[in-house]
C-alpha cells in the first residue's frame, strides 16, 4: 500500500509511490531510532572525553609555593609522617588521606565553584579523596591561597549525611546541621577536622559537576604547608578519577627542570590518555595501584630477594604522592648491601657517598615487574645531593607494601587503564610535547 506523488520536472511527468507506514511500523522505527542513539551515546560519548591538567613542579618558580629554603630533606620526612598515616589509617579501615602530608614533587591547577577559586593540589595516587583548606581553617599552616570560601560559590552545596560516602569510617554527621564532616586523629594526638562538600570543578576546558570533595577547618598538625590540598587519584568512588568518570589517565613527568624554568607537564584524562608500551596488571587493594614485582637488578645482576623466591612476587605500590624508593626488608636489604658492595671507597654512613654525580652515573637498579615489564632508574633517579654529599632515594618501609615513587619514574609514559586494570611504562624524553 502506497501514496502516489506526481513530479515535474524538465516538461515531463514522473510517478513515484511511496509506502505508507501502519501504526505498528512507526512505533518498530521509533524504537529502532531510540536505540540507534543510544547505543552512539553509550559507546562514545565517554570515551571521547577527553581533558588534562596543568601540572608544576614544586620547585619551579611558577608554583604559588615556591620556596628556595625548603629541601629534599624536609619533604622526606613529610614522606615518612605520610607513610606512618597510611598505616594507621588502614589499621582503622580509614582509606582517606587528609591534607597536610605534602611529600609529592607536582602540583595540579584546578578551580572549584561558580567564582572559580583556583587550587594548587598535590596530585596523589596513593590516596581517594579530594581536600584542601577552608578560607577560616584554623592553624592550616603557611598557605600561599586564601582558602576556598563556600559563600563566594553559588552553585555549592554540603554534603548531608545520607550520602554513600558519608557511611564510611573516615566521616561522620554533624547532628546540629545534618551535613557530612570528617576527621583524622594522628599518632601523636594532633587531629584534622572539616566539611564534606559538593561543587562543580573547572579543570583546563573541562567542565565536572557536583565533584564531593573535603574543606579542612581544623589542622592541628606540625609542618609547613606546600600544597593547598590532595586531589586523590585512587580508585575508591570518592576519587577524583571515579567521578571525573574517565576509565584511563596518564602522565610523563621529566627530571627536575631549572627553578627558573618555564615548563609545566600534564596529566592526561580519558580520550586524552597515552596508554602505550608494555603493560602489567594492577592488584585491587585499598583501591591502590599495587604491581606484583617479580625480580629487582643492580646494574646487570639479578638481587637474591627471599620473598620473591618464596612467593614468586611482592606488592609494589605506584604512588604519584611519593617522591623515593620505599621496599620491603626482604628487597631492601639485598639492594642496600650491593649499593654499598658498588660504592665501598665513596660510602660514608648508610645510603650516603662522597664524590659528584658523574662518579655514580654508571650505577642503574631495574624492577621487574609480571608480564615482563622493566622499569630502569638511571642514578639520577636514585641519588640527590644534600649538603655536598650524595644519598640514594632508596628506604627501608616498616610498612607493606613497596612503594616506587616519582623519582622512580621520570622519563616514563605512565598509563593507567582502568578499565583493563593495567598499567603501561613506555621510556621516553618526557619533554617531548607528545607525552607531557
Amino acid at each position: 500500500m502506497c501514496e502516489i506523488f506526481f513530479h515535474y520536472i524538465n516538461g515531463m511527468v514522473t510517478k513515484h509511490c511511496i509506502p505508507i507506514l501502519s501504526p505498528i511500523h512507526i512505533v518498530v522505527m521509533r524504537h529502532l531510532l531510540v536505540l540507534l542513539i543510544t547505543s552512539l551515546f553509550i559507546s562514545h560519548s565517554d570515551s571521547e572525553i577527553g581533558f588534562q591538567i596543568r601540572v608544576l613542579p614544586k620547585s619551579s618558580h611558577l608554583s604559588p609555593y615556591f620556596d628556595p629554603s625548603l629541601t629534599i630533606l624536609d619533604l622526606l620526612r613529610a614522606e615518612k609522617r605520610r607513610l606512618e598515616y597510611i598505616h594507621s589509617a588502614k589499621l582503622n579501615n580509614d582509606t582517606s588521606l587528609p591534607i597536610g602530608f605534602y611529600s609529592g614533587l607536582y602540583l595540579g591547577e584546578i578551580s572549584v565553584g561558580s567564582s572559580e577559586q583556583k587550587t594548587y593540589l598535590e596530585l596523589d595516587t596513593g590516596s581517594h579523596l579530594i581536600w584542601f583548606d577552608g578560607d577560616e581553617c584554623e592553624n592550616c599552616g603557611s598557605r600561599k591561597s586564601l582558602g576556598f570560601n563556600p559563600d563566594n560559590s553559588a552553585t555549592y552545596k554540603f554534603l548531608k549525611c545520607d550520602h554513600p560516602i558519608c557511611q564510611k569510617d573516615a566521616y561522620y554527621c554533624d547532628p546540629d546541621t545534618e551535613t557530612c564532616r570528617f576527621r583524622s586523629t594522628y599518632e601523636d594526638g594532633s587531629f584534622s577536622t572539616g566539611f564534606m562538600g559538593i561543587d562543580n570543578f573547572h579543570v583546563s576546558d573541562h567542565y565536572m559537576v557536583d565533584v564531593v570533595f573535603g574543606c579542612a577547618d581544623q589542622d592541628f598538625r606540625n609542618g609547613a604547608s606546600v600544597a593547598d590540598g590532595i586531589l586523590g587519584l585512587g580508585l575508591g568512588e570518592e576519587s577524583f578519577t571515579s567521578q571525573a568518570k574517565v576509565d584511563r589517565f596518564s602522565y610523563c613527568m621529566p627530571p627536575e627542570p631549572p627553578k627558573d624554568a618555564e615548563s609545566y607537564s600534564k596529566m592526561l584524562f580519558g580520550s586524552l590518555a597515552n596508554i602505550v608500551g608494555e603493560t602489567t596488571p594492577f592488584l585491587l587493594d585499598d583501591g591502590l595501584y599495587n604491581l606484583k614485582l617479580v625480580g629487582v637488578s643492580f646494574i646487570s645482576t639479578k638481587l637474591n630477594i627471599s620473598s620473591l623466591i618464596d612467593d614468586g612476587y611482592m606488592n609494589m605500590t605506584l604512588d604519584t604522592g611519593t617522591m623515593s624508593i620505599w621496599l620491603d626488608p626482604p628487597a631492601y636489604e639485598p639492594l642496600a648491601m650491593a649499593l654499598n658492595d658498588a660504592l665501598d671507597s665513596r660510602h660514608l654512613y648508610g645510603n650516603c657517598y662522597h664524590g659528584t654525580m658523574e662518579d655514580f652515573n654508571w650505577i642503574n637498579i631495574t624492577f621487574q615487574f609480571y608480564g615482563g615489564v622493566d622499569v630502569n632508574v638511571p642514578a639520577s633517579g636514585i641519588f640527590f645531593e644534600d649538603d655536598g654529599k650524595y644519598c640514594a632515594y632508596i628506604f627501608q618501609n616498616e610498612y607493606e607494601p613497596s612503594i616506587l615513587g616519582m623519582q622512580a619514574q621520570m622519563n616514563y609514559n605512565v598509563g593507567y587503564d582502568l578499565a583493563n586494570k593495567q598499567i603501561s611504562f613506555l621510556a621516553t624524553d618526557c619533554t617531548d610535547p607528545n607525552f607531557s
